[in-house]
């Protein structure tokens, strides 16, 4: 648009500059005719045809250049009055954050975990290689299972015979005539071994119980014997009695005759002498019968001691019996559990790192160290170091932006995370001596979906902006002249 315009103007000027020469030769054709005066008037002429032409042209070519100039000037001052007020607007209200940063690394939620073995044993079989990815359950070793399980079978026979006993201790306490062994025998029916446990049980049932029947038929023999003399002893105490009867009437007969004198005095002292006689025999008899049943008392609680006893001591086997089995069902529940730790699993999902055994054979000693699991689908956590001087601003839940440092950026985006935890106290760095506080950043799901094809490693190191705020431009820029303006009016 200018250079038309230039051009507009130069042939403008070129129309002015023929018009005027056209009359100035015209002029001069007139007063040729004076050869002198047509001299000197035509060299004055001259001058003053370019003098006048020239500034012509100086004042159309300024003016044409004010006209041209004039309007992009105007154009180029609105614009950087528009752009120094966008500025100064965006200054004054867009808000930028303000952020701490820290260094730290990558550890993952839970750490690596260390695969070891209790009992230790010899390897039959390896399942997995260094750097193989394994599943949580997955199997990675197997051990030699014939120790094991021949020590859980031990234990279960040894816990069997308890119940049988503890079974056969409830029948004698509740005095059954046989236990019941049906709730115990199904699971090992066809095994000899809990078959002859089994009899066993039976067997020494009706052995205690003979024995006890026994003691107390004996005592109960005795108990009838001594009826039997209780009642002969009253039946001859019945026949003193009647004779003593029959004294007493021949006595009150003989007295109206002694009374008399119709008998001798021999007589009648003979009488009751032979009274006498019978009534000393019927206290004995009396006497006897009371030692009779006070036998029978003894034999009575004897056999009541025979029971208490055996119940005593049947009552005391069956605590000692379940102590026993509640000890044995532990350790066969333990047995299981070294049964099964023979197949070594893994306890997440991870990748295999530090295998130390290559060899079926192997022997792992007991609590040794087998290989290392290292967790790759846990949440992502980063540990960084916080400044102390950032701690008064720094606090559990402010969002920050996460950077691997060991990938570009262009490559691995900035991560969205949250601070989650903060050290109650500082740490020094042993090599520099260097204070800071450690903080924990939790990586959120949606984020971690954007490292689909990145691996992550523990140790990994990476750069957190933990974001403590935000400020207009213009106070960053007025912030650290206030400040220093404060520190400098300070008065001493």
């Amino acid at each position: 648009m200018i250079k038309k315009d230039i051009k507009k103007s130069k042939r403008l000027t070129k129309k002015m500059i023929g018009n005027a020469v056209s009359r100035s030769s015209v002029f001069s054709r007139k007063i040729i005719f004076d050869h002198s005066f047509r001299k000197n008037l035509y060299s004055k002429t001259k001058q003053k045809i370019h003098h006048s032409a020239k500034t012509i042209l100086d004042q159309t070519f300024e003016e044409e250049g004010r006209n041209i100039a004039h309007k992009p000037i105007t154009l180029g001052i609105w614009f950087s009055v528009g752009l120094v007020g966008v500025f100064l607007l965006w200054s004054i209200t867009a808000r930028i954050d303000s952020s701490a940063i820290a260094m730290g690394k990558v550890v993952l939620d839970s750490d690596k975990k260390t695969i070891q073995h209790f009992e230790g044993g010899i390897i039959e079989e390896i399942f997995v290689e260094d750097g193989q990815k394994v599943r949580a359950g997955q199997p990675l070793i197997k051990l030699n299972e014939t120790a094991a399980r021949a020590n859980q079978e031990l234990v279960k026979k040894q816990l069997f015979a308890l119940k049988a006993a503890k079974i056969r201790l409830e029948s004698e306490r509740d005095n059954k005539d046989l236990p019941d062994f049906s709730t115990i025998h199904f699971q090992y029916k066809d095994d000899v071994d809990f078959i002859k446990i089994i009899d066993g049980e039976k067997s020494l049932f009706l052995t205690r119980k003979r024995a006890i029947d026994e003691k107390v038929s004996i005592l109960q023999q005795k108990i009838n014997q001594l009826n039997n003399e209780i009642i002969a002893i009253k039946s001859q105490e019945k026949s003193v009695r009647q004779r003593i009867a029959f004294a007493h009437e021949e006595a009150n007969a003989l007295d109206e005759l002694y009374e008399q004198g119709i008998i001798s005095r021999s007589r009648y002292l003979e009488l009751k002498k032979q009274m006498a006689e019978l009534q000393g025999n019927q206290g004995e008899y009396v006497a006897n019968i009371a030692k009779v049943r006070q036998a029978i008392n003894e034999s009575e609680l004897e056999i009541a001691n025979v029971k208490t006893e055996k119940m005593n001591e049947i009552v005391k086997e069956l605590q000692e019996t379940q102590t026993k089995i509640a000890d044995l069902e532990e350790r066969v529940f333990a047995s299981s559990d070294i049964l099964q730790r023979t197949i070594i699993r893994a306890p997440q999902n991870g990748i295999v790192n530090g295998l130390k055994f290559h060899t079926k054979g192997g022997v792992i000693a007991q609590g040794g160290e087998i290989m290392e699991i290292v967790p790759q689908d846990d949440e992502l956590i980063v540990e960084v170091k916080i400044n102390p001087q950032d701690i008064d601003v720094v606090s559990v839940g402010l969002k920050s932006k996460v950077r691997l440092a060991a990938y570009k950026s262009k490559a691995v985006p900035m991560l969205d995370g949250k601070v989650i935890n903060i050290s109650a106290d500082s740490f020094l760095e042993q090599n520099t001596g260097a204070s800071y506080f450690l903080g924990r950043i939790k990586i959120g799901e949606k984020e971690m979906k954007k490292l689909e094809n990145v691996k992550l490693y523990p140790g990994m190191p990476v750069e957190a902006h933990i974001v403590t705020g935000s400020r207009t431009f213009m106070r960053y820029l007025f912030d650290p002249i206030t400040i220093s303006t404060k520190k400098a009016f300070r008065e001493e």
